[in-house]
């Protein structure tokens, strides 16, 4: 079960081409006091398996399987309606309140998707947790939001823990990748 106070993120270096999403939940995992390996959770996530059977470039982690091991875990992890004009404000508030995000985007110099830990807010500048630099870094937050950010997923402590189905993790993980690939398709 997770603390209720997230400790400081620690981000994790990202070694393997497709680790990025197992990392930052790792670093997030830590932060709570859950222990990924107890947690198994590399596995939980097949990241190590292709979303799309016989495509190797479709290893990672995916929304459903994202939304699935942390509600399996504990933790509360909603993505943020990034057409709303109100989303700015809702994540403002989770980082102010010292929880974190984790946010999807589009490496400039490659292309690749890259997932992220959105950690805080400092001098309108969001802290950016990356698996692929040494120490964090800050970005100008809306621009951010607004340029780069193709799916945000803000995670919590769960309060309350009611059954639900996998498949409606699968439905809920699905309709977000959906929406990614839309806004992918407005950005090019």
């Amino acid at each position: 079960q997770p603390r209720p106070e997230i400790g400081g993120i620690v981000g994790k270096r990202q070694v393997e081409g497709h680790t990025c999403g197992f990392h930052c939940l790792e670093s997030i995992y830590e932060a709570y006091g859950v222990s990924p390996e107890v947690a198994l959770l590399r596995e939980r996530l097949g990241v190590d398996k292709p979303a799309v059977a016989f495509a190797k470039d479709s290893m990672g982690s995916i929304h459903p399987d994202i939304y699935r091991v942390a509600w399996q875990d504990g933790f509360a992890a909603e993505a943020l309606d990034l057409e709303n004009p109100y989303f700015k404000e809702k994540l403002f508030y989770h980082l102010r309140g010292g929880r974190v995000a984790m946010a999807l985007f589009r490496k400039r110099d490659s292309g690749i998707l890259h997932w992220v830990i959105l950690s805080e807010l400092k001098g309108g500048k969001l802290q950016i947790v990356d698996s692929l630099y040494a120490k964090p870094y800050l970005k100008p937050w809306e621009a951010f939001l607004d340029e780069e950010a193709l799916s945000v997923i803000m995670f919590s402590v769960a309060e309350e823990r009611t059954p639900v189905k996998i498949g409606d993790f699968h439905r809920k993980g699905l309709l977000e990748m959906n929406r990614v690939r839309k806004r992918l398709k407005k950005r090019k």
